[in-house]
């Protein structure tokens, strides 16, 4: 699988280990779920125990919250749905989103002559995360995420979306709003 056009072998293995390690410590936090005295560090510290014999130094640079994190919100949303669910997104062009959605300043390179809305941006999110398409790069301080889709069947129809990690951490909190209360408005968010 990892051999395919489109994906990166270390981020997809880095990516396959992430999910692991969240797996562990939500398996962890299930099983002190009745302790009422247990403390976060005491979980952490028995997160790292079976880590730390191979990589003394993992506590240092591994964080829980970081770009695995964020493809994986948006697989959940956007790639795990239903048919319908493409339906009801609203067709509304980014520059007239709420500034909520977090989206309307992501650099989007659209080869045809039409209107970039919310509903072609999440398919075509989801077709760059289902196919591998995507990846990261620090610019500054920032963690940018760039988005590429090709449209097999037109090969002249292609975007590249590039989202800084504050507003894709925005996007995928405003994503699940909307997906629990289909307010686009974001009214209460």
């Amino acid at each position: 699988m990892c051999e395919q056009e489109g994906f990166d072998v270390e981020n997809v293995k880095a990516m396959i280990t992430y999910q692991k390690m969240v797996d562990q410590l939500v398996n962890l936090i299930d099983q002190y779920k009745d302790d009422n005295d247990i403390k976060l560090k005491k979980l952490i510290d028995k997160f790292y125990e079976r880590y730390m014999e191979a990589d003394h130094s993992i506590r240092s640079y591994h964080s829980f919250y970081n770009q695995y994190y964020f493809i994986s919100s948006l697989f959940t949303y956007v790639c795990l749905v239903s048919v319908k669910f493409y339906d009801s997104i609203p067709d509304t062009e980014l520059k007239d989103l709420p500034s909520k959605w977090s989206i309307n300043n992501a650099s989007v390179e659209y080869s045809l002559n039409q209107p970039v809305t919310l509903s072609l941006i999440i398919r075509r999110l989801r077709n760059s995360i289902a196919h591998g398409r995507f990846e990261f790069y620090k610019e500054d301080k920032n963690i940018m995420f760039k988005f590429k889709d090709v449209n097999f069947r037109d090969r002249n129809d292609h975007i590249k979306i590039i989202i800084k990690d504050e507003e894709i951490l925005n996007f995928t909190q405003a994503l699940s709003y909307w997906c629990i209360t289909g307010d686009s408005s974001l009214k209460d968010f």
